[in-house]
């Protein structure tokens, strides 16, 4: 099983820099597409994509699309804990479709972590791995 749907946010200042370069790239709309999956056994998986047109080229509508005709005939009657094979397969299916291909990575791994009971920063091998939050353009920075 499998829905996704669409969650429109306005930001009064998401990047709160004074430089006039900052305030240029001061975007007031965040548009994030959520996708559940819901495997047999009752595991729930959920990813987000976050597009922006301008960035990827996807919009709501092609991130569905790819959604709807790639990855979900994809996913179905796969194993979820195959994640590795999947994912590997479905890059060369949606090469247009980063944004999408991303929420379902993460409902995949969101699926691992909860079918094992641990966060999914366990599986990535290292003790005290700290990760940043930022946004993309402090991380860009």
């Amino acid at each position: 099983m499998y829905e996704n749907y669409t969650l429109r946010s306005m930001a009064s200042n998401p990047y709160p820099r004074r430089t006039l370069y900052h305030r240029l790239l001061n975007y007031r709309e965040s548009n994030k597409l959520f996708f559940r999956i819901e495997t047999d056994s009752g595991i729930t998986g959920f990813g987000c994509s976050a597009f922006d047109e301008e960035v990827t080229g996807e919009t709501e509508h092609t991130i569905k699309k790819a959604l709807n005709d790639i990855a979900i005939p994809m996913l179905l009657g796969e194993n979820p804990l195959a994640y590795h094979d999947i994912l590997n397969r479905m890059r060369n299916e949606m090469l247009q479709s980063p944004t999408a291909m991303a929420s379902v990575d993460m409902a995949l791994y969101d699926i691992l972590g909860k079918k094992h009971n641990s966060p999914f920063i366990n599986f990535l091998g290292e003790e005290g791995i700290v990760l940043k939050v930022a946004s993309p353009l402090e991380f860009a920075l």
